[in-house]
C-alpha cells in the first residue's frame, strides 16, 4: 500500500521546519505519459496470439485425428459414417482475477482486498466444433471424435470505491477537542508538533479504514517520504479503470465404444488426450478520486497463462423422446498437469497536493512467477437433437463445466502491513461454469 500525506479537509501550517515548495510539480507531462502508456498496453491485449495457438493446436489434433480414423485401425469403409458439429452459444464464469486494490484497518494491516469488476462481468461468446467417424475397427463399432471450444470474455469497467468519510469525520472532531496548540479557523491544524496527537488518535480507533493498493510486486517494501504517513486515502474514494480479457479454449481427441444390449438407448464410454488454455490479461488504472488522475496513481499489468495437459474419460447417452428426437447426456471427467506463469509490471506516482511531502515518491517494478500443480476436471452437457432434414439437424445443447483449480494473481495476504508485502504468487480457486449453445449437426 503507497503512502501519501494525509488527504483531509485541513489547513497545513508552513513554518520553517517544512519549507515550501511544489510537490505536485510539472503534471501535464506525466500525465500524458500516463494516458500514451495506458493506450499502448490496451492496444497490445489483442488476440492474434491466442487465435494462433488455438488454430495451430486444433491443426495437430485434426491432423491426429484423420491418422487414426485412416491408418490407426482397419476400418471398414462401407461402414463409416462422419459427422460434424457447429456451434455458438454463451459461457457463464467469473474467473478469479485477483486485485492490488486493498482495504486496510485502524493498524494499516490489509482486511479486505476490493474487486475492481464487481458486477463488470458478464457472459462470453462461446463457439464449439466436433469433428467425428463412427466406423468398425477389429469388428467392433467405434467412434473418433475431435471436438474443441473457444470463448473470449472481455470487460472495461470504471469503479469508485467510496472512501470511510463518516468514521475519519469523527476523528477529526476528537482531534480538534485534543489539539495542542491554537486553532486554526476552527480547526486543529496538521503538523509536526500535532501529527502525534493525531497520529494516537488514528492508531486507537479501530473503525478507521484505509483505501489504497499494495506495496510493490516483487516484495521490496516502500520506504515513507519525509513527513509523509504510510496511510493513503485517508477517508477518501479510489476509483479503478480496468480492462481485463480471458481467453479460454481446449480439444479433445476421444475414442469411444458402444455398450450393446440397451435397445434404444445409445450408450458410448470413451476416452483419449485432452488440452486446455488459458490467457488473462489485465490492465489496472487506480487513483485517488478526488484529485487530478495525475497526482497519485497505479499501473498495473498483469499477463497470467495457464496449461491444461492432460487425458480424459467419460460416457455419452442418448435416448428418443418424441418420435425422431433425440435427448443426449454426455459427462466428462478429466485429469491434467497444470503449468502456470504470470507476469505483473507496476508503476506507481504519487505526489500530494500536501506540503507536507517534500519529495514525489514514484517506481517501477516487474515481477514473474511459474508453478506447476495437477487438475480435474468435470464436464456434463444436456442436448435435445431435432431433424431438419435427413442429413441435418439443430441441437440445443446446456451444461456446467466444473474446474478443480484455476490460477489467480495475489498480491499479498491478508494481514500483511501496508508497505511491505510478500512477492506476487499465484494462488488457486475453483471454478463452475455455465454455458449453452446451439449447433447445426450434419452426417455424412
Amino acid at each position: 500500500m503507497y503512502s501519501s500525506s494525509p488527504i483531509l479537509t485541513r489547513q497545513f501550517d508552513i513554518s520553517q521546519e517544512w519549507p515550501q515548495r511544489d510537490p505536485l510539480r510539472p503534471t501535464e507531462e506525466r500525465a500524458a505519459m500516463l494516458a500514451r502508456f495506458v493506450k499502448r498496453e490496451r492496444e497490445r491485449m489483442s488476440h492474434e496470439v491466442v487465435l494462433s495457438n488455438v488454430w495451430s493446436r486444433s491443426l495437430v489434433l485434426l491432423v491426429l485425428f484423420v491418422f487414426c480414423v485412416w491408418n490407426v485401425t482397419p476400418i471398414h469403409a462401407d461402414d463409416t459414417s462422419f459427422y460434424t458439429e457447429v456451434g455458438a452459444g454463451m459461457y457463464w464464469l467469473d474467473w478469479p482475477i485477483g486485485s492490488p486494490l486493498v482495504r486496510l484497518d485502524h493498524n494499516e494491516r490489509i482486511a479486505a482486498f476490493l474487486d475492481p469488476l464487481e458486477e463488470g462481468r458478464q457472459g462470453s461468446p462461446l463457439v464449439t466444433l466436433t469433428l467425428g467417424a463412427k466406423t468398425r475397427a477389429w469388428q467392433t463399432p467405434i467412434t473418433i471424435e475431435l471436438s474443441g471450444f473457444l470463448t473470449d470474455t472481455r470487460v472495461d469497467h470504471t469503479k469508485i470505491f467510496p472512501g470511510p468519510r463518516a468514521e475519519w469525520d469523527a476523528l477529526l472532531a476528537r482531534f480538534d477537542a485534543a489539539c495542542p496548540i491554537e486553532l486554526l479557523d476552527g480547526s486543529c491544524p496538521l503538523n509536526p508538533r500535532t501529527e502525534d496527537v493525531f497520529g494516537d488518535l488514528a492508531g486507537n480507533d479501530e473503525t478507521l479504514q484505509y483505501l489504497g493498493w499494495v506495496a510493490p510486486v516483487d516484495g521490496s517494501s516502500l520506504e515513507p517520504t519525509r513527513g509523509g504517513d504510510v496511510a493513503f486515502a485517508w477517508g477518501d474514494p479510489v476509483g479503478a479503470s480496468t480492462q481485463w480479457s480471458v481467453q479460454y479454449f481446449g480439444n479433445d481427441l476421444l475414442v469411444g465404444v458402444p455398450i450393446d444390449g440397451l435397445g434404444q438407448t445409445e450408450l458410448t464410454l470413451f476416452a483419449g488426450p485432452s488440452y486446455k488454455h488459458r490467457r488473462q490479461d489485465l490492465n489496472l488504472v487506480a487513483w485517488e478520486a478526488n484529485r487530478p488522475i495525475q497526482v497519485n496513481n497505479l499501473i498495473v499489468r498483469n499477463e497470467l497463462e495457464a496449461w491444461y495437459i492432460g487425458g480424459m474419460l467419460g460416457g455419452r447417452i442418448a435416448v428418443p423422446v418424441w418420435e425422431t428426437w433425440r435427448a443426449t447426456l454426455d459427462t466428462r471427467v478429466g485429469l491434467y498437469q497444470l503449468r502456470s506463469r504470470a507476469f505483473a509490471y507496476q508503476r506507481t506516482y504519487l505526489s500530494s497536493g500536501s506540503v507536507l511531502l517534500e519529495d514525489v515518491t514514484h517506481g517501477l517494478w516487474t515481477h514473474e512467477v511459474k508453478r506447476e500443480r495437477f487438475a480435474a476436471s468435470v464436464t456434463t452437457r444436456a442436448s435435445l437433437t431435432v431433424p431438419i432434414w435427413s442429413r441435418l439437424s439443430l441441437q440445443l445443447n446446456g451444461g456446467l463445466d466444473y474446474l478443480s483449480r484455476a490460477p489467480y494473481t495475489r498480491y499479498a495476504r491478508i494481514g500483511d502491513a501496508s508497505t511491505l508485502t510478500e512477492p506476487m504468487c499465484l494462488n488457486y480457486d475453483a471454478t463452475l461454469a455455465t454455458f449453452t449453445t446451439a449447433a447445426l449437426v450434419v452426417t455424412f
